[in-house]
């Protein structure tokens, strides 16, 4: 189990207690969480995802205010997810369906999901600590992925 209080991060999310999804600095399998300009590395889907994320009726919020992160564009025929963290019980029984449902908004169709090469990373809270979910790979086994993930998160 990973430790969330991360004190970059911390004091921003915690002190709101309607967020029901943070969104993390970091790319998935890459090891960047900080550029070299000091500013906090996301994702150049984070914003779209944070968009989608409230659609489906989320309370959704940043680690970090805007002016301290940057967007990192990659590959086209690859999808880099934003870091999530889930909050609420009743949203991160569903993290995995949901961050699916996320993918699909984000790709336009679950063809092209299924055939791009996913990096997914995110986090469910939970009063006994934190569970993380992380791939990279074919489109098609991450989902799957995720689907067991949900199956057996207790």
């Amino acid at each position: 189990m990973e430790n969330v209080s991360h004190s970059d991060f911390t004091s921003t999310f915690e002190a709101d207690h309607d967020l029901d999804v943070v969104i993390l600095p970091g790319i998935p399998e890459t090891g960047i969480e900080r550029l070299e300009d000091g500013r906090w590395a996301y994702p150049g889907t984070a914003p779209d995802a944070s968009k989608l994320l409230r659609e489906h009726g989320l309370n959704v919020g940043w680690a970090h205010p805007k002016d301290q992160r940057a967007t990192v564009e990659h590959k086209a025929l690859e999808i880099w997810l934003p870091v999530l963290l889930f909050l609420r019980d009743a949203v991160a029984s569903g993290a995995g369906e949901v961050v699916a449902s996320l993918v699909l908004g984000l790709a336009g169709s679950k063809q092209a999901a299924e055939d791009a090469r996913l990096h997914v990373e995110f986090k469910v809270k939970r009063g006994d600590g934190v569970k993380t979910f992380k791939a990279s790979g074919r489109g098609r086994d991450v989902l799957k992925a995720m689907k067991r993930f949900d199956a057996h998160d207790d």
